[in-house]
């Protein structure tokens, strides 16, 4: 539980920075799903697995002021492939692989105004992966690993395209 005092300093941190912007309030609530290709930097993945292995996550955020958010998400991914052996030759068993990375997030956003367009966001967490890789005819390896991240980006409002609807999402 040493992650849990830096993530909580840091939430009372950026809540008292994060001054709110004038216009109307934004939703609590955010819910994310996210679907994407990928290819972990392990030595060997590629070798092992085919090239277009896709992963998905599904994010829930609550938002403590206008540019903080704190989150969790949960992900999933699981690919099988031939087992390969030391000299490159494809053997008959099959190997799978499956990882469930958990991680609880905080990001600020650098949000100056109610038309804005882009938002670019700053923030890291902590993340837990739990895997499991199996080859036919042996037992199963599987465990966990911790430990923290960063994460940056840009999100896209879409507020100005349809102003009616948005605005109609506050009134509620």
């Amino acid at each position: 539980m040493k992650f849990l005092r830096p993530i909580l300093l840091g939430t009372m941190i950026l809540t008292f920075w994060a001054g709110s912007t004038q216009g109307a309030p934004l939703a609590s609530w955010s819910v994310s799903l996210k679907l994407g290709e990928y290819q972990p930097a392990a030595d060997g993945f590629s070798a092992q697995y085919p090239p277009q292995a896709f992963r998905g996550d599904i994010e829930l955020g609550y938002k403590i002021s206008r540019q903080v958010e704190a989150g969790v998400s949960v992900g999933y991914f699981s690919d099988n492939a031939p087992v390969y052996s030391v000299s490159g030759r494809i053997s008959a068993l099959n190997q799978e692989l499956t990882l469930i990375p958990t991680q609880i997030y905080l990001t600020y956003q650098i949000f100056s105004d109610d038309n804005q367009f882009l938002v670019p966001y700053i923030g890291g967490g902590y993340t837990h992966i739990t895997y499991r890789h199996s080859v036919e005819g042996e037992d199963a390896a599987s465990g966990g690993i911790a430990g923290y991240h960063l994460r940056g980006g840009l999100k896209i409002l879409l507020n100005r395209f349809e102003p009616d609807s948005a605005r109609k999402l506050y009134d509620d």
